[in-house]
């Protein structure tokens, strides 16, 4: 029997790589684009995984901040680090948009952003730490933030490119699926990583603990790179498309005119931003569910570490539910699904009685975070014309980001000024207003009978 169990679990965990591998004869896809589709989805599967496995090594929002507060006891440079690194990974896609999208093939350009931006700022990085042998903390915090403005903008510089990669390496049928093994794969290689390198940190001393981690980590996110260099771009442009006004052949990194042209004249897209700007200016609560948590149900810093296992978990859940069912509903409905999630979140998070029904703060957290960023980047690669995707893709992931910016700070404010719970109920304010925008946004996949 048990002989017999463990042949029909193999044969469904083939049955189930097979299936993950293959596009079904009934999808409308370039022959070129299915003949790489194999390799194409291994290759940057393998990227996403790996290059969030280097990551858990030097963590932007706990190890980064950790190493730079033992050499400095500035509170704003140890603020800073995180801040340059989220705000670098997205303000150079609105100014590479009109240049990517005026190049006739994408993938090169990406794989020569990402050869810079994943090899050469993380080992600058790497070095920082052991520089304290020879260096007195004072000059090397400043290698230190250097390297940390050249791998938050190097990256933010590489992203928009990869994004234009995916779009036409995996079609959109399937990028859901994509999107979520990746990030379960990912999820699960950078929890190992984090106990690794928690446990190098605690058996290691300063500054060899941090040296080695950071390390380890650049090894792994050079080795990213090589995989993500394995992709082939299929032949797909033998025919130009006929001349269009927002895509004329421009290069120019200044040149805005065709992101002012597409947002003057898709109301659609407008809204989608004006949607995204106020929920993530209503998203501001995720910085502190754990710190009110731990206030409010007076419970122990160890609290932490629980709602950071349950966050884990949830987040594999999602991500498997996001693989399963994500191409089915396509990304508008994940979207707004993930979005009255994060809206639970809060509700929750204000009226919760008992640490018992807190947890579910982090439950619904986890469930929809990492759809919720997956199926925002595939709803804009479809909102526009192929032909003017990167700008579709750089406006959405640049215009918002103003907002992810400025709602730990907006949320900082309000708390030191009403409370948390207040600052919760104007974060529902503006994620309900958000949602409800998000909801009078058309799908062009149905417009177009997709």
């Amino acid at each position: 029997m048990t002989i017999a169990w463990r042949a029909e679990l193999l044969f469904n965990i083939r049955n189930t790589i097979k299936n993950m591998l293959r596009l079904p004869p009934e999808h409308n896809v370039h022959p070129q684009v299915r003949k790489e589709f194999k390799n194409n989805f291994l290759s940057n599967m393998v990227y996403i995984a790996v290059f969030d496995l280097g990551e858990s090594f030097i963590s932007t929002n706990t190890i980064l901040p950790v190493f730079v507060s033992m050499i400095t006891e500035s509170a704003l440079i140890v603020g800073m680090v995180p801040a340059i690194i989220r705000s670098g990974s997205l303000i150079p896609s609105f100014f590479l948009a009109p240049y990517v999208n005026g190049l006739s093939r994408k993938i090169p350009f990406a794989k020569t952003t990402a050869r810079i931006s994943h090899i050469l700022p993380f080992y600058i990085l790497a070095g920082t730490p052991f520089l304290l042998i020879f260096l007195p903390p004072a000059i090397v915090v400043w290698i230190f933030m250097f390297a940390v403005l050249f791998r938050g903008f190097s990256v933010g510089v590489s992203n928009l490119p990869w994004y234009e990669a995916i779009a036409i390496v995996i079609p959109g049928q399937v990028r859901s699926r994509f999107f979520g093994i990746s990030v379960l794969a990912a999820q699960v290689l950078g929890t190992i990583g984090s106990v690794i390198a928690g446990f190098i940190l605690a058996n290691l001393i300063f500054p060899f603990n941090f040296g080695v981690n950071f390390l380890i980590g650049a090894t792994f996110i050079s080795f990213s790179f090589f995989m993500f260099n394995r992709t082939v771009e299929p032949e797909v442009f033998d025919e130009p498309d006929p001349p269009q006004p927002i895509s004329k052949e421009n290069k120019s990194l200044l040149d805005f005119s065709k992101i002012t042209l597409v947002l003057q004249t898709d109301h659609n897209f407008r809204k989608f931003i004006a949607s995204r700007l106020l929920f993530q200016l209503g998203n501001m609560p995720i910085y502190y569910v754990a710190v009110f948590g731990i206030k409010e149900f007076n419970l122990g810093n160890e609290y932490a570490a629980v709602f950071s296992v349950i966050l884990i978990l949830s987040g594999m859940a999602g991500s498997i539910l996001l693989s399963m069912k994500g191409d089915q509903l396509g990304p508008h409905a994940v979207l707004l699904l993930t979005s009255w999630i994060r809206f639970l979140m809060i509700l929750v998070a204000l009226l919760a009685p008992t640490i018992g029904w807190y947890y579910l703060v982090f439950v619904f957290f986890g469930l929809g975070e990492a759809a919720m960023n997956i199926s925002e980047l595939i709803f804009a690669m479809e909102l526009g014309p192929e032909r003017d995707r990167s700008i579709y893709i750089g406006v959405s992931r640049s215009l918002p980001g103003i907002s992810v910016l400025a709602s730990p700070v907006v949320a900082g404010l309000l708390v030191d000024s009403i409370g948390y719970r207040m600052m919760f109920l104007v974060a529902l304010v503006l994620c309900l207003i958000g949602i409800f925008i998000l909801m009078s946004v058309k799908d062009t996949r149905i417009v177009l009978g997709q």
